[in-house]
């Protein structure tokens, strides 16, 4: 599959998957986590482009949607994005091995 024609929230997929190798997490006993990316510009600016997409696509959502969607403090909805992120390339890349920078 040729990463380099795929889209997802209007970044190519190739592009996307450059940051994969700066990701680390972190588990805590409670049952949460975190995850944190140092991103550099040249990898950084696709992947915050497609966040920030994903995130206005959200607030929309928010905007039309109940009571309980217009209090979705802004850090929820960007960890929403983030997720929503990974879950698009997740389908979009279906089928192939693990997307891989480079």
């Amino acid at each position: 599959m040729d990463l380099t024609k795929l889209t997802v929230a209007g970044e190519r997929v190739s592009d996307l998957v450059q940051v994969f190798p700066d990701i680390e997490t972190e588990q805590h006993e409670d049952g949460g986590g975190r995850v944190s990316i140092q991103l550099e510009t040249d990898a950084g600016d696709p992947f915050v482009r497609a966040l920030l997409r994903i995130e206005a696509e959200l607030l929309l959502h928010d905007a039309d949607g109940t009571p309980d969607d217009l209090w979705r403090a802004p850090e929820k909805r960007r960890a929403d994005a983030f997720v929503e992120l990974f879950e698009r390339l997740r389908e979009a890349t279906a089928g192939s091995p693990t997307p891989r920078a480079g």
